[in-house]
């Protein structure tokens, strides 16, 4: 009889351990996108535009259009699809507001930072 106890207390630990490291990952898992989508990631994908604008003169005019268009596209939605795969255990709707959140950012960034504030681009 004392085996049967002494399995039992050792699952109830183990269930109770399992417990603890699901309940520490839903919050970091909750957490995560809070701290990426509207902070990191537009940093990150502004900085990549302005160091390439900055690269190439202050502006793109080197570049085709096709060019120009695809690597403007490309730094804001690298940016945004990082942001919507952090959040997506979260449900699709709150994913996309994610994704519009980096992108308003992240244009925010450019354009007022960049821009604006040190002067670079055209």
């Amino acid at each position: 009889m004392g085996d049967w106890e002494a399995t039992e207390e050792r699952l109830a630990a183990h269930s109770d351990e399992r417990r603890g490291r699901l309940a520490r990952r839903d919050r970091r898992r909750s957490v995560l996108p809070w701290l990426l989508a509207p902070l990191v990631f537009p940093a990150l994908g502004a900085a990549a535009l302005l160091a390439l604008v900055e690269r190439e003169g202050g502006d793109l005019s080197g570049w085709s259009t096709g060019q120009a268009a695809a690597v403007v596209a490309a730094a804001f939605a690298v940016p945004a699809l990082l942001s919507v795969w952090f959040a997506r255990r979260h449900g699709v709707v709150e994913a996309l507001a994610w994704a519009f959140v980096c992108v308003g950012v992240q244009l925010a960034l450019v354009v007022g930072v960049g821009f604006l504030a040190l002067g670079l681009g055209p």
